[in-house]
């Protein structure tokens, strides 16, 4: 909870770096494809702050994930944009703060195409802070 890192257990970091590389393969593959990294958090106790904090820990962990992307297949860094989604799109939301809300701490990608209007007008919308 509150980290940027990929999990922790050596375990789980190996399947996550065979996705990692499976999807640096992919836009390798597929240079008129291009990927938004989506970092998302879970809910917390609300107050501004804490909105705000989570909000910039999901742009962290898309970032993450993005540069270890970049660090397989330097060739696609122009076709992933790191997104932070906070914990607006939250999938179990429930006791804040909690371990059940590990799924809620995750990052996804969204595939588009490079010339389409999502891509060139970027939008895709970041988390926000009231």
């Amino acid at each position: 909870m509150g980290s940027d890192k990929l999990y922790q257990e050596p375990e789980s970091l190996q399947h996550f770096e065979i996705w990692l590389r499976q999807m640096a393969f992919y836009l390798k593959g597929n240079e008129k494809k291009c990927a938004y990294v989506l970092g998302h958090a879970s809910i917390t106790r609300y107050d501004v702050g804490q909105k705000e904090k989570n909000c910039g820990l999901s742009k962290k962990r898309a970032i993450s994930v993005k540069d270890r992307i970049q660090q397989v297949s330097s060739n696609v860094d122009w076709r992933l944009r790191a997104v932070g989604k906070g914990s607006d799109e939250c999938i179990k939301c429930t006791v804040p703060d909690s371990e059940e809300n590990i799924i809620d701490r995750r990052v996804e990608f969204k595939v588009v195409a490079c010339d389409s209007d999502i891509w060139k007008l970027r939008q895709e919308k970041e988390c926000l802070v009231e």
